[in-house]
């Protein structure tokens, strides 16, 4: 394959432009060569079209003794249009011209077959006054002219030399002497010229390959490669079975392209060659967008898609995830990191992309321990269950304390809880009233214990005797069992002689 028509002839050092990978000769090389180092088939129609402008005028249009200076007016300068050349050149035959050497390579065709195309219509629209448009040149100017007028043509040596015109001579004498043998000869070189035709046509030729053909039912303009994207899949494999092309179909979900559709395919551009051998055309077709069913055990907190929620999500292939921390909640129930709410509901099958928005839990939220002592034992409560604190109560005597009054909290103050932990509160019964039993005359042992058995601490004072004459607290009195220090009630009993 030919890589660059400057090549094909032996030349200096100085025409030669190494970019990079690329090799090119500086007469023709694209300026995306020479700038980017890019080599696209669009740079081949840029050295075509040089070519072409060479060929009409005699030089090419960028000459300069330094290759430098050729690249960079390969960059930075448009070629001239042919028709400033010389008015007498077809519009059309120019305008083509200048899209093949235009700098920019959108108003470039975008591929040879397209640029083929174009020709054709160029040629169809020329006349024969066009087609008989002869370049002419004087020696005493390097201006080249072009005119109409076709010159004369020099006339034809028919005088052969004389060796040739004796093999000639010969062949002919043979040719009639052998007329069967001959048309024998002529006969099989012709079979063989129609074989090697043949041959040629079915192995590298065009009847060695299927071009690719367009879809019915997709539209491309002559700027831009042409590929099946979008078209109708099952009508397409009709046109491919049709026209007798292998072909084989993959199915793919896509966001874009609708189901039923054809993504790509391989070869991509219409036009391409598929050898008849063993060439495949490979179609992958849309299935629509991606349905995936939300897990319904994401929001269980014991199960594997429970406990950690957004990876779930993502593992089961959920691209539009919608968590913002700051709208998470504290949760009593909830384990933190577990879902409390999410939208929408778990066990609804939707598109991959549809926004799933989830509230997590906090977890059991941090609280302060107050202090309760003195407060009733209402408020106390109201202010736990405020705090989300489990209470639990228990009653005590005091002397110092009005019943239902706190006397006592298991957490001190100021400490940290969390909602759902567990505090005991002492709340005062009040002061331990008796009546004081009447004890005299009674032993000082049985006395003892029934006054120690009413929570008293009783006190002896012996004046002889084992029987009560005296008590300290009268009996009927109705007294405190403990005193104002909260220890027990002192009472002394004093004996007498029997």
């Amino acid at each position: 394959q030919i890589a660059d028509f400057g090549l094909a002839k032996r030349t200096s050092n100085a025409t030669l432009a190494p970019t990079g990978m690329v090799l090119g000769t500086t007469t023709y090389i694209a300026p995306e060569t020479a700038e980017k180092n890019l080599s696209l088939p669009a740079s081949d129609l840029y050295a075509v079209g040089l070519m072409a402008w060479e060929m009409l005028v005699g030089r090419p249009p960028f000459e300069s003794d330094n290759p430098v200076t050729v690249v960079y007016k390969h960059v930075h300068e448009d070629v001239p249009n042919l028709r400033v050349i010389s008015s007498a050149l077809p519009t059309s035959l120019c305008s083509f011209v200048a899209s093949l050497v235009s700098r920019n390579l959108e108003n470039r065709p975008n591929n040879a077959s397209i640029a083929a195309g174009q020709l054709d219509k160029v040629i169809q629209s020329l006349s024969s006054k066009d087609f008989n448009l002869r370049l002419s040149t004087s020696s005493a100017s390097s201006t080249r002219v072009i005119s109409t007028k076709k010159p004369s043509l020099p006339a034809i040596n028919t005088q052969l030399p004389q060796k040739q015109t004796s093999y000639l001579g010969r062949l002919i004498v043979w040719t009639k002497k052998y007329r069967m043998t001959s048309a024998v000869i002529g006969l099989i070189s012709v079979i063989l010229l129609i074989a090697g035709l043949v041959m040629w046509w079915d192995n590298w030729g065009p009847g060695s390959y299927y071009t690719l053909p367009a879809a019915h039912d997709s539209t491309c303009t002559a700027q831009t490669s042409c590929t099946l994207s979008g078209a109708d899949a099952t009508s397409y494999q009709k046109l491919l079975k049709d026209q007798g092309i292998s072909y084989t179909v993959s199915k793919k979900h896509s966001d874009t392209i609708k189901s039923g559709k054809i993504i790509s395919s391989t070869p991509s551009t219409v036009g391409s060659h598929i050898s008849k051998k063993n060439g495949t055309v490979s179609l992958i077709v849309s299935t629509g967008i991606e349905q995936i069913t939300i897990p319904s055990d994401i929001t269980n907190p014991q199960s594997s898609n429970g406990k950690n929620p957004l990876k779930a999500l993502k593992k089961a292939g959920f691209t539009n995830i919608k968590h913002d921390s700051h709208t998470d909640k504290y949760s009593l129930s909830v384990p933190k990191g577990a879902v409390i709410s999410i939208s929408p509901q778990a066990g609804t099958k939707v598109n991959h992309n549809t926004a799933i928005t989830v509230v997590l839990s906090k977890g059991l939220k941090t609280v302060t321990m107050p202090d309760l002592v003195g407060m009733s034992r209402g408020d106390a409560l109201a202010a736990l269950a405020q705090l989300k604190i489990t209470a639990n109560v228990k009653e005590e005597y005091s002397a110092t304390a009005d019943a239902g009054e706190v006397i006592n909290q298991s957490v001190q103050a100021d400490s940290k809880l969390k909602w759902n932990d567990t505090v005991t509160l002492t709340v005062s019964k009040g002061a331990h009233t008796i009546t004081m039993p009447n004890v005299r005359g009674m032993t000082l042992p049985r006395a003892q214990t029934v006054l120690e058995d009413l929570g008293l601490n009783v006190k002896i004072s012996r004046k002889g005797g084992d029987t009560v004459a005296k008590q300290s607290i009268s009996p009927g009195e109705i007294v405190s069992v403990t005193d104002d220090s909260g220890k027990a009630r002192s009472v002394t009993l004093t004996s007498t002689k029997n």
